[in-house]
């Protein structure tokens, strides 16, 4: 495969992952179709089918059926491959695989899905019939005749269903006729004459699907005529049923044309009975009847049942019975006065011809026959019968809109330039032989079908200004029976045929006048941009673009800069008529051929940057909003334009605006940089903004240091190892930088788990000169989640590496209770801020601690007091400060957590420095632990307090303030004397306690008694 077949292959890969991974159906559907004119239309890339064809048949059980039936139109775009590849077992292995996919949706749920597989079935066989024919190989055909079977007999059930509707049906039966015409031809027979088993299967088939169709058919013997089953058959099938029994006896007559005449007579013996009269509608009974007509009078005419004398007087003996016996004698006396002169005459004037100018001679209409006024006319009448038909309930299953008439003769005038041949001698014949009760509608698709190969040599005899004059004309026709269907709730996404009709027509022009007159072509593109921005204003109007623009796109590389212009005129008149919140701008973008790169950037780079500007208005940052949506979805579905778009996007998200910057960083950040083949260009680019920083002098501004960092500041909430390469860039920046780092690292460290291997590996190993905003970042982190075991041992590892004890504080409340022991020395070091940040993250929650193996609040207020400041070379007061802040945090050191802290601190010997300061605060802090230190107090006498002098003068004050006089009283006298002593004023307080309490005094030693100067009692 070439450098081109590579690049192909490249974008349908993209293409496909792409598919699976979207979620909505419809954007499914649209990448499919992409796929479609990627695979299928582009020669180069046709290589890859048997690569791609298989993996997309899987989406055959996609939960929505849009793309279900979007699945069928790319199955059926395979029967316009080549017919050198379609005819190859070899080239197109798929092609079994493709039709067994249609066999499945034609049994869909949704009859859309099914009547679309059918219609590819219809396409795909004719493809690869017509290659087998033309290549002189049938193993094609033999190779899916096994899927083509399954799709025959899923048809088959369709037309036996009570409950499938008419349109469905119809195309059920169109794909029968299809297996019993081509399957029955001599060709094919002779391309089999090696394998006549594989005919003999070709032939059996062939025989099945021409008896569903009889099965059927037999039914309408009996319409009107009480019976159920002939009643129940809707108008389409009938009319199609009756068509395809013509095309048996007509195209095969040895097989067929005994059996179907016979059952056409029937038919005609039923419509022409009183009783069907009352049982049928008017316009269904019109429309079987000229069906019927004109099928009978096919064959009377046919060269192929001269032979078959009896056939032919059956068909005029049913023309009678059904009203137009008149009609069937004319054709048979045509068709003998015919035959007699047409061997002499003909050779007569061939022979003249031959001679004057040496070849056959080419007949040729005259002018009059040709006249458009009359051609318009004519299809003008033919189309108001259509209508007239239309408004039953027989022909709603059909899908599309019907031509109107006026659209109907721009059909004719789509095809000007080709050669008509016969068509209008044969309308003329036709038309006479057309009754009043109207005529038979056929579906949007068909209508435009029969009349473009209808009228494909009305231009041929006119002039290039009478061609634009007319041209002109249409399109204005076109443009207000779009206006009208929208006026009545008609239309939508799909492409209607006045939306095929007008594109077929820009095309034509173009083709025909854009060098001579590109003034007039130019008129033309302006009014139809003109039309579709109305349509657009009312909702709709996607249609008819996409059908413009591809058609314009397959004018080839000589129009690309008309199509570019086109497109760029649309775009901007969306821009002005259009709110922002359509999204029509968007969709157009995306579906498109394809899109000129520069000029659609260049576009979008002013509707968002313009808009942004537009401080305060609500509709320009709708309309900001709205440019970079759109960018979002062309790097996914423009490869072509991936890279300029993604440029875009990472430009906005470092511009001067705040509200458009922070729009861009989301809309990368959270969308685009997931995408792993967008990351590495999108890291470079916001590397080199930092770089940009690190490389600037301290003079820059504090915003536009943050508007170089925000990006990369969000990259690293997506992705966890770009935190190494921050705290690098924070190691190597300047002040100003640092002071915005540091306002915005917090933050972003809440939106990444603690838990996250980057995080770890980032502590265990940090860039030096980096510790401040790695500490930071573990404080916001510790704030906001827990830390895990491992993050915590890889900071107490950080901290025994640089012995930074800052490092003790985010982690402090999650250390082990050996640990966080060990550590106390450095974290009374701290200062007062940092060790209450600790504290508080420790606590706040439980003043039991984090976890059970963590130190709990009142084991922290217990170590404290414990610690050796001689040893650890620590300032008393330093002890004092940490014992203070206990006290200050109130809602952590609560009456319980002093109680129990005090009570294990008494059991110490000899008691810790701080403890009668901490008992006298825990009694001012905590008043109703009075009665609980009183209690406290005893226990020291009997510890002999006196002992400790520094604990004996807290002893003596605490007692004094609490009142606690019996356990002063409870001193030996020696020591109750040196506590008078040293506070004098105790002595006239416990007389007077002694004088009140007689009972206690009585129980008072005497030598008590006499310190306290009190006669015994």
């Amino acid at each position: 495969m070439g450098g081109e077949g590579e690049h192909k292959r490249d974008q349908a890969v993209e293409a496909f992952n792409e598919l699976k991974l979207l979620g909505s159906g419809q954007e499914k559907a649209t990448k499919v179709k992409e796929l479609t004119e990627l695979l299928i239309r582009v020669p180069a890339a046709r290589g890859l089918l048997p690569e791609f064809v298989p993996e997309l048949c899987d989406l055959q059980v996609e939960t929505n059926a849009v793309v279900r039936k979007e699945l069928a139109a790319f199955l059926e775009a395979l029967g316009g491959l080549p017919t050198d590849v379609l005819a190859s077992t070899g080239a197109a292995a798929y092609l079994p695989k493709a039709v067994e996919t249609l066999g499945a949706l034609s049994r869909d749920e949704s009859e859309k899905v099914g009547k679309r597989a059918l219609m590819a079935g219809i396409s795909l066989f004719t493809g690869i019939y017509k290659a087998c024919v033309r290549e002189h190989d049938a193993s094609q055909l033999g190779a899916c005749w096994s899927a083509l079977s399954d799709l025959r007999s899923s048809a088959a059930g369709t037309l036996d269903s009570r409950t499938a509707k008419g349109g469905f049906k119809v195309y059920a039966c169109k794909y029968l006729e299809s297996l019993v015409l081509f399957l029955s031809e001599e060709e094919l027979e002779k391309l089999c004459t090696s394998d006549p088993n594989l005919y003999a299967k070709f032939n059996a088939g062939a025989t099945e699907a021409g008896a569903a169709i009889f099965n059927l058919a037999t039914t309408l013997t009996s319409v009107g005529g009480g019976t159920p089953s002939g009643g129940d058959v809707p108008a389409p099938v009938a009319i199609v049923l009756l068509s395809a029994l013509g095309a048996f006896a007509k195209c095969r007559p040895d097989l067929y044309a005994q059996g179907a005449c016979g059952l056409l007579s029937k038919v005609a013996d039923a419509l022409g009975s009183e009783q069907t009269a009352e049982g049928l509608s008017e316009t269904k009974s019109a429309a079987l009847l000229q069906t019927l007509k004109q099928v009978l009078l096919t064959l009377v005419k046919s060269d192929k049942l001269r032979d078959l004398e009896t056939v032919r007087e059956t068909c005029a003996s049913s023309l009678g019975k059904i009203g137009f016996e008149d009609a069937a004698q004319q054709a048979l006396r045509s068709d003998r006065s015919g035959r007699a002169s047409s061997s002499s005459g003909h050779s007569k004037r061939s022979s003249r011809h031959m001679e004057a100018s040496g070849r056959p001679s080419k007949q040729h209409k005259g002018m009059d026959e040709l006249n458009p006024k009359a051609l318009l006319q004519h299809f003008t009448g033919l189309v108001h019968r259509i209508r007239a038909i239309l408004e039953s309930n027989d022909l709603h299953d059909f899908e599309g809109p019907i031509l109107s008439p006026e659209a109907t003769a721009d059909a004719v005038l789509s095809n000007f330039g080709l050669n008509i041949g016969d068509f209008v001698a044969a309308t003329e014949t036709t038309s006479d032989l057309t009754p009043k009760g109207g005529s038979y509608a056929r579906t949007s698709a068909e209508a435009l079908m029969d009349t473009n190969l209808a009228a494909m040599n009305l231009v041929s005899s006119l002039s290039k200004e009478d061609i634009k004059v007319m041209s002109m004309e249409s399109l204005k026709r076109v443009f207000a029976s779009n206006m009208d269907s929208l006026a009545q709730g008609e239309g939508g996404d799909e492409l209607s045929i006045q939306d095929k009709l007008l594109s077929r027509i820009v095309a034509i022009i173009l083709e025909n006048f854009w060098e001579g007159d590109r003034s007039y072509c130019q008129k033309v593109l302006d009014s139809v941009v003109e039309h579709i921005l109305e349509k657009m204003q009312r909702d709709r109007g996607h249609a008819t673009c996409m059908g413009l623009f591809y058609a314009v796109f397959a004018l080839g590389e000589p129009f690309r800069g008309v199509y570019n212009a086109l497109l760029l005129k649309l775009v901007k008149g969306v821009r002005q008529t259009l709110p922002p919140h359509d999204p029509a701008l968007c969709k157009l973008m995306l579906e498109v051929p394809v899109l000129p790169q520069t000029e659609i950037v260049r576009f979008l780079r002013d509707l968002i940057i313009m808009s942004s500007d537009q401080e305060g208005e609500e509709e320009a940052v709708e309309w900001a909003t709205l440019g970079l949506n759109t960018l979002r979805d062309l790097v996914f579905e423009r490869p072509s334009l991936r890279r300029a778009c993604l440029n875009l996007s990472l430009s906005c998200a470092m511009h001067n605006n705040g509200g458009l910057r922070a729009k861009a960083i989301k809309l990368v950040a959270d969308t685009l940089y997931p995408v792993t083949y967008l990351q590495g260009d999108i890291e470079k680019f916001a590397l080199k903004a930092l770089s940009q920083l690190t490389t600037a002098s301290d003079g820059v501004s504090e915003g536009e240091v943050s508007r170089h960092m925000e990006l990369f500041f969000a990259l690293c909430t997506k992705k966890h190892d770009l935190l190494h390469e921050l705290l690098s860039m924070f190691a190597r920046a300047s002040q100003v930088q640092k002071k915005v780092m540091n306002q915005n690292v917090m933050s972003l460290a809440k939106e990444i788990p603690p838990s996250s291997p980057s995080v770890v590996v980032v502590v265990e190993n940090p860039p030096k000169g980096s510790e401040i905003l790695l500490l930071l970042m573990l404080h916001s982190m510790a704030e906001a989640a827990t830390l895990p075991k491992q993050l915590v041992r890889a900071v107490q590892a950080l901290y025994r590496k640089t012995g930074d004890s800052r490092f003790i504080v985010p982690i402090f409340g999650y250390m082990p209770k050996a640990d966080a022991i060990e550590v106390l020395p450095k974290f009374v070091e701290l200062p007062e801020t940092a060790r209450k940040t600790a504290v508080v993250n420790a606590f706040t929650s439980d003043p039991e601690g984090l976890s059970p193996e963590s130190l709990s609040a009142s084991e922290l207020f217990v170590r404290l007091h414990l610690i050796d400041e001689a040893k650890h070379k620590i300032p008393l007061k330093k002890l004092i400060e940490c014992t203070n802040m206990c006290f200050q945090l109130k809602s952590i050191f609560t009456p319980k957590v002093l109680s129990i802290s005090v009570q294990h601190l008494v059991q110490y010997t000899p008691l810790p420095k701080l403890f009668m300061r901490t008992v006298i605060q825990t009694a001012n802090a905590a008043p109703q632990l009075k009665g609980f230190i009183v209690q406290l107090l005893a226990r020291l006498v009997a510890k002999k307090i006196w002992e400790d002098l520094p604990q004996w003068q807290g002893f003596l004050m605490c007692a004094s303030k609490l009142g606690a006089y019996p356990v002063l009283l409870q001193l030996p006298t020696p020591h109750l004397q040196a506590a008078i002593q040293r506070m004098p004023d105790l002595k006239l307080k416990l007389n007077e306690f002694v004088q009140q309490d007689r009972v206690t005094a009585s129980k008072l030693p005497r030598t008590t008694l006499q310190v306290l100067g009190v006669q015994q009692y």
